[in-house]
């Protein structure tokens, strides 16, 4: 873990201290791709999320692991070309992509296992988690549209909607598989 980190807009270098929960989310144009320096901008939301569950972790306010890699497998879909899948897909829109690390950094702890993250036929970004019999999935088209999926083989439940709408039953299936193991 790096001891600081550079905020893209200025290219101050910010210690682990000064690094603030309260930090307004600095935007990307579409040009440019994920960076390391996006850690800084994008991560606010999922500290938001913790300071207002009230679960701390470390007594810092360094984002975990699973964000760089998270940036580093948005980064790789980023580059994939036209056709990448042989079938005339496009590329994986930087609006899906960006939207996608906004999404984890919000339904994600600490601690939790990074999804397997897929480019989809229609230039959209997949996270998906499987644990035993229960698959849970979140998708993001390049129109910025977010929906949600699960099931558990288990129970025969499952439940296909926008995030937005979540119940309940999907929000305890993502805490299960997102588990570290």
């Amino acid at each position: 873990m790096p001891d600081s980190a550079t905020y893209k807009e200025t290219g101050a270098e910010l210690s682990r201290r000064e690094w603030r929960w309260s930090m307004q989310t600095a935007g990307l144009s579409a040009s440019e791709t994920l960076s390391g320096n996006v850690i800084v901008s994008a991560y606010p939301s999922m500290l938001s999320f913790v300071y207002s569950t009230g679960f701390g972790f470390m007594n810092t306010y360094w984002p975990p692991t699973w964000v760089s890699q998270a940036v580093g497998e948005l980064n790789e879909l980023l580059s994939l070309p036209q056709n990448w899948d042989t079938y005339g897909a496009p590329p994986v829109s930087y609006d899906a992509a960006e939207l996608s690390l906004h999404v984890l950094t919000s339904v994600m702890r600490p601690q939790s296992r990074l999804p397997r993250i897929e480019p989809t036929a229609s230039g959209g970004v997949s996270l998906e988690w499987f644990r035993n019999a229960v698959e849970v999935a979140i998708d993001v088209t390049p129109s910025r549209q977010v929906t949600a999926f699960f099931t558990n083989r288990h129970t025969g439940e499952n439940w296909e909607g926008e995030l937005s709408e979540a119940p309940a039953r999907f929000w305890h299936e993502l805490v299960i598989v997102s588990q570290a193991s």
